[in-house]
């Protein structure tokens, strides 16, 4: 089949993110692109410049770094004829407005990098000749660079190394005698943060008693006695218990200064260490898990000068500094009494962890108590491959073992029960659409 326009050409295909009348819905056209675009005698026809759903993506590749970047490569099919010499890739960060260029040459696949998560990128691609003349866009194609999820963040107590005086026993940690937190036992655990933000470690433990209750614990240092030392409540058997720091407590767990003791962490490799002191406190398997999200206040206040030439200060307003996981959306709340509370806003986190809120109202109701609270994005996402022989297998992603009902429209407007998907424990499921060979052109989308 073959699709031919005068002006800029159609996409043959949306991947997952695209924009679509549709927020979860995503179409599949098997029809390539066929443009006349440039005057006169020396027209480029560009045909087959198809984004096919093998190649568009061809390996959305997450290339985690500390400045919290990835990168993308993008792919189309070559001309046949035989005055296109090579390709321009477009892209900026909106809809039709390339602000960055990639020449590259007779190539028919480009590599864009130092991408930011949660940030939406739209490409296009053109074909010149031997003159430098050049087509007209393609269709527009996007990409909504993902938050990465943390893996592996969750271990045995002896898959780490240690030393002694720790000694291993069915895969806990322990120590007979009681030592400084120099000369203890020592547990180092290596891992890898691909999302910033505030962190907190829980650990299965046992504390037989308030005389055999501590650890010490810190990331990316050696833990300092007293500062450091975790207090644990008593606990026979083992139980499951957030850190915390003494500080300037009396070694009561209930008098932690730190509880729970939250670590921010940013992109990249880091040490948890941990250094025994009490005899028989027993470690158990470790987890390193997101903090809620956190909150403080400050006042700003803004100078400005009067038809007399005098200086005035305004009103102190506000401003509030959420701090949690990048990429998460949190409810502001706000009250008078503790008891009522009133959404005045919503923040989302940047690549940092971090975002800033100012309350409007802060300055004719000054007596205000504030909070967040996090918002749980449930929302499925869905992607399209076709494979050879002209399969389409859809792939999904969202909370696991959510099933959905498989939707597809040709028009946006009818659409029809094709089948079931079921994420598993990763959150991810697959499915294969019977019918899809017979389909020329038709969307996909998900519901529950």
């Amino acid at each position: 089949m073959r699709s031919r326009t005068q002006s800029s050409p159609t996409l043959s295909a949306r991947p997952r993110n695209s924009p679509s009348p549709s927020p979860y819905a995503i179409r599949h056209n098997d029809r390539p692109l066929y443009a006349e675009a440039l005057p006169h005698r020396k027209q480029l026809v560009l045909s087959w410049l198809a984004w096919r759903f093998g190649w568009v993506l061809i390996a959305a590749a997450i290339a985690s770094s500390a400045q919290a970047q990835t990168s993308v490569t993008l792919g189309w099919d070559a001309s046949p004829d035989s005055a296109v010499v090579g390709y321009r890739l477009y892209y900026g960060s909106a809809c039709r407005d390339y602000t960055n260029m990639i020449d590259v040459g007779s190539a028919t696949t480009a590599t864009v990098s130092n991408l930011d998560w949660g940030e939406t990128y739209y490409f296009a691609v053109t074909a010149y000749d031997t003159n430098g003349l050049e087509s007209a866009f393609s269709g527009e194609i996007s990409f909504a660079v993902p938050f990465p999820t943390n893996t592996a963040l969750t271990f045995a107590a002896d898959s780490g190394t240690f030393k002694t005086p720790f000694i291993d026993s069915n895969g806990t940690l322990s120590q007979c005698v009681m030592t400084g937190v120099t000369n203890g036992g020592r547990a180092v655990y290596t891992f890898n943060i691909t999302n910033a933000g505030t962190y907190v470690v829980n650990a299965m433990v046992i504390a037989p008693s308030l005389s055999q209750n501590t650890f010490c614990v810190n990331i990316d240092a050696e833990p300092t006695d007293p500062l450091m030392i975790w207090d644990i409540p008593v606990s026979p058997t083992l139980t499951p218990r957030t850190v915390s720091w003494r500080g300037n407590g009396n070694g009561y767990p209930a008098s932690d200064q730190y509880s729970p003791k939250v670590f921010s962490l940013a992109v990249g490799s880091h040490q948890l260490i941990i250094r025994g002191e009490d005899a028989n406190a027993t470690l158990g398997t470790i987890s390193i898990v997101p903090a809620p999200p956190t909150l403080s206040i400050s006042l700003e206040t803004a100078s400005y000068g009067t038809s007399h030439g005098t200086a005035k200060t305004s009103q102190p307003t506000v401003v509030l500094t959420v701090t949690g996981q990048a990429g998460q959306t949190c409810t502001v709340l706000c009250s008078q009494d503790l008891k009522t509370w009133n959404s005045i806003g919503t923040v989302k986190l940047d690549s940092r962890g971090s975002a800033q809120f100012t309350d409007p109202a802060s300055t004719s109701q000054p007596n205000r108590v504030y909070r967040v609270q996090s918002i749980t994005l449930l929302s499925p996402r869905l992607q399209i491959r076709v494979v050879a022989g002209g399969q389409i297998i859809l792939s999904g992603t969202g909370p696991s073992g959510q099933s959905y009902k498989v939707l597809s429209s040709p028009d946006f407007k009818t659409w029809t029960l094709i089948g079931k998907m079921t994420l598993d424990s990763t959150g991810s499921g697959v499915f294969t659409d019977p019918a899809g060979n017979s389909r020329p052109e038709c969307f996909y989308r998900l519901q529950e």
